[in-house]
């Protein structure tokens, strides 16, 4: 994408994508000055809900480390041109250079990056994913700065950028992987799925799972190579029949209804996809380029029953005639859209209840209040927990945290705790948010892990210790010092 601004192009912004990450090159020809310190910067900012529209604690700035090359951190806008103190971002990378790049010979400013798309309000199991973003360029030789588009973290929001992810060409599941017919869920290939339903993956796979199981919408991906041959063997058709969990054996066909985006040659076009009265969906031809590319069925679990779901897939000419698959194929996925229970269920000091917004005065500096919560899966399928005393500027003093990986035996069976009670020695004095925080062990077949969450607010003095001071979080480079 060129940036320009006022008629000047000051470079070149670039991006691609993998499961993962967003990778992006700032190419800033227009800056053929090599400052030294802390003049040259850029911020790269996100609108991670989507909603065009600065949302505090959600919406991301990413930027520089004063002082410290190659180092990348965030903030969370506050509101139009505010923002938290630099933290910084899990799996961010960054690269600083000076010299030639095929956009220009002569010497220039350029960044590298690499982001989490976890963080940037990506999500791969759409038709055409998207982000939102906007940028500010600051150079010190020559002296410029720029905001594309115009006051992109104040009020123009609404106007950023949007950029398209790339799906494919085609889902590359791990060589002998993918399954025979159903390929995979996602980007998670059939034979990393159980016969009850539940997947797991490698810990070095881009999509890390442990006995998960799913939720939310579904995309049950065709083996590639498979439906290429049942093209040539003429298949132009196909139904998928689907067995719930109070019928097992008994497979009737899936009606569902979703969008694909097709190229053309020139341009993407949406095409919608559902069945004919006979139950069956039309077979694209797998050489030509969709957004998401083998797509069988887009699958919506929300309203369904929990437990292991069964598929299959049967092929046909256009006239109806079956067309034989090289094997038979069953793929089970367990569905749970069931959301962890999460309460505080109460906080005492010295017997009594502390309920939202009271004010506790603390005996000693050693005195310390109970917190008892619950964090629970009533299905069983709970990833972890976290309980938190959260002050100040969103410091957290850990009260006590879990995770099924010390619970993994027997597999996908722990629902977590129900009612359990810790000690807690408020470090300071201060206002307190008091959360529980827990994510379900499921998977969409893509990156990602919701979560849940619930809290009480509680002021705490505690004798002998000071009122909480504010200090002086980072600010990343060209932010005005507070």
């Amino acid at each position: 994408m060129p940036l320009v601004a006022g008629g000047v192009n000051y470079g070149t912004v670039m991006m691609k994508n993998d499961a993962q990450f967003l990778y992006i090159a700032l190419d800033i020809t227009r800056d053929m000055g090599n400052s030294p310190g802390d003049g040259d910067y850029f911020w790269l900012m996100f609108d991670v809900d989507r909603n065009r529209a600065i949302t505090p604690h959600t919406d991301v700035n990413f930027g520089l480390y004063p002082g410290v090359p190659n180092s990348i951190g965030k903030q969370y806008f506050l509101g139009p041109g505010a923002w938290t103190g630099l933290s910084a971002s899990p799996g961010a990378q960054l690269h600083i250079g000076f010299g030639p790049t095929p956009h220009a010979a002569s010497a220039h400013r350029f960044w590298e990056l690499r982001l989490s798309l976890s963080e940037l309000g990506a999500h791969l199991s759409e038709a055409l994913p998207y982000v939102y973003f906007g940028l500010r360029l600051s150079s010190t030789t020559p002296a410029f700065t720029v905001n594309s588009p115009d006051n992109a973290y104040t009020t123009g929001f609404g106007h950023l950028h949007q950029a398209f992810l790339a799906t494919g060409p085609q889902v590359a599941y791990p060589p002998g992987t993918a399954g025979a017919i159903i390929g995979g869920v996602g980007l998670i290939p059939a034979s990393q799925i159980s016969a009850d339903g539940f997947a797991t993956t490698s810990p070095t796979y881009f999509v890390q799972v442990k006995d998960a199981a799913f939720s939310g919408t579904l995309n049950l991906i065709g083996n590639h190579q498979t439906v290429r041959s049942l093209w040539l063997d003429h298949a132009r058709k196909y139904r998928i029949v689907h067995a719930d969990p109070s019928a097992p054996a008994s497979f009737h066909p899936i009606r569902q209804a979703w969008a694909n985006y097709h190229w053309n040659g020139t341009t993407y076009v949406l095409e919608n996809f559902g069945p004919d009265a006979s139950d069956m969906y039309p077979l694209t031809d797998p050489d030509q380029a969709y957004s998401i590319m083998d797509l069988l069925l887009q699958w919506n679990t929300v309203g369904v029953q929990t437990g292991a779901h069964k598929f299959q897939a049967q092929f046909f000419t256009s006239a109806g005639a079956p067309v034989a698959t090289p094997v038979s194929q069953t793929l089970a996925v367990c569905i749970d859209n069931n959301q962890p229970q999460v309460s505080i269920d109460s906080i005492s000091h010295a017997g009594t209840e502390v309920k939202a917004c009271d004010i506790v005065t603390m005996s000693s500096p050693t005195d310390t209040l109970n917190v008892t919560y619950t964090a629970h899966d009533a299905d069983g399928h709970l990833l972890a927990f976290s309980v938190a005393g959260i002050y100040g500027t969103g410091v957290a003093a850990a009260i006590s945290s879990d995770s099924y990986a010390a619970h993994a035996s027997p597999p996908h069976a722990w629902a977590g705790v129900t009612g359990q009670s810790h000690a807690f020695n408020p470090p300071v004095s201060c206002a307190y948010e008091f959360r529980v925080t827990a994510s379900q062990n499921t998977t969409n077949g893509y990156p990602g892990t919701a979560s849940v969450s619930a809290s009480r607010y509680v002021t705490i003095i505690k004798p002998g210790s000071p009122k909480f001071t504010l200090a002086a979080a980072p600010m990343m480079l060209g932010m005005p010092k507070p």
